[in-house]
């Protein structure tokens, strides 16, 4: 048995992920947990919402029924996607002369293996990334009323800060949040063009005033330690693990920033939208969380 990480990409136009995610993925994976002799193989969903108009599989775990597994996801979904092709993406397309490399061709489908070890250099990360996979199932699986759309996507992303804001909250971590929020942001293209940057922070306070109430409702609804929410509070155990030893000693702001940044990379935010989310998150912990940006203080 080899302890190999399969990736599928999918290259199917940003316009049509919700008939892709919600018709084809989600049913697939959900297959996969109830198939007992898969019991033992994972499956991550990784977006990109930036220059690679792709969604990927990625698929992990020790079994003797890897490849095989592997060869049938492959063509359950090079099945659906003959028979339900998208059409050419309007948001982006290959200009000779403008970019240096042509995109793979809409509907194909790209598979490749790697080792477990080139891909998670942090294996608490791999656990993190397998559990917002499962809320966004959750989010998106059954609600025949959320689209999965590039609004709903942001929602997705704020909540998912948001579950880690009330961790903070909850255990009264000493997280000192200038330095933290200024990290995140130095780790941003965008940060080096000032009018831009501006612009973004401007648009998100503007937003942030706006959804205040949806924000606060999201935040409101989590609850970290009810345990007949089985997805929510598997979340709350996983990031637990991550900020703290086995003695139980929180093991510092980095682990929150790393948390924070897999969050945004497995939903492909790109170096705006990140910038966008992040600044909500700042506005709401001075003004409405009763978190100072330097300390924390219990609600």
């Amino acid at each position: 048995m080899e302890n190999n990480i399969a990736i599928l990409s999918i290259y199917y136009s940003r316009e049509e992920w919700a008939t892709l995610i919600k018709k084809c993925i989600i049913p697939l994976i959900r297959s996969m947990y109830l198939n007992k002799e898969d019991s033992d193989i994972n499956t991550l969903i990784k977006l990109y919402g930036n220059n690679e108009l792709n969604c990927q599989l990625i698929i992990y775990g020790i079994s003797e029924r890897f490849t095989e597994t592997i060869n049938h996801i492959e063509k359950r979904i090079k099945a659906f996607v003959e028979q339900y092709p998208s059409k050419e993406s309007e948001s982006y397309s290959f200009k000779p002369g403008q970019v240096l490399w042509m995109p793979q061709r809409n509907n194909s489908i790209l598979l490749h293996f790697i080792p477990v070890e080139s891909y998670f250099k942090y294996p608490g990360l791999l656990f993190y990334r397998q559990s917002i996979t499962n809320l966004l199932l959750d989010w998106f699986g059954d609600n025949e009323d959320v689209q999965f759309e590039e609004g709903e996507v942001y929602s997705f992303t704020l909540f998912i800060q948001l579950i880690l804001l009330k961790m903070i909250a909850h255990h009264k971590l000493p997280v000192n949040f200038t330095q933290l929020f200024s990290a995140l942001e130095a780790s941003l293209d965008v940060s080096n063009n000032m009018s831009l940057y501006n612009e973004v922070i401007e648009n998100s306070s503007a937003g942030f005033n706006k959804n205040i109430e949806q924000i606060k409702e999201y935040y409101s609804s989590i609850e970290l330690e009810n345990e007949e929410d089985d997805i929510l509070h598997l979340h709350y155990t996983t990031i637990r693990s991550f900020l703290f030893n086995n003695s139980g000693m929180y093991l510092g702001d980095r682990t929150i920033q790393l948390l924070i940044s897999a969050g945004y990379d497995l939903l492909g935010m790109n170096g705006i939208t990140q910038l966008y989310i992040q600044n909500m998150l700042k506005v709401f912990c001075s003004e409405h969380f009763k978190m100072k940006l330097t300390k924390v203080e219990a609600i």
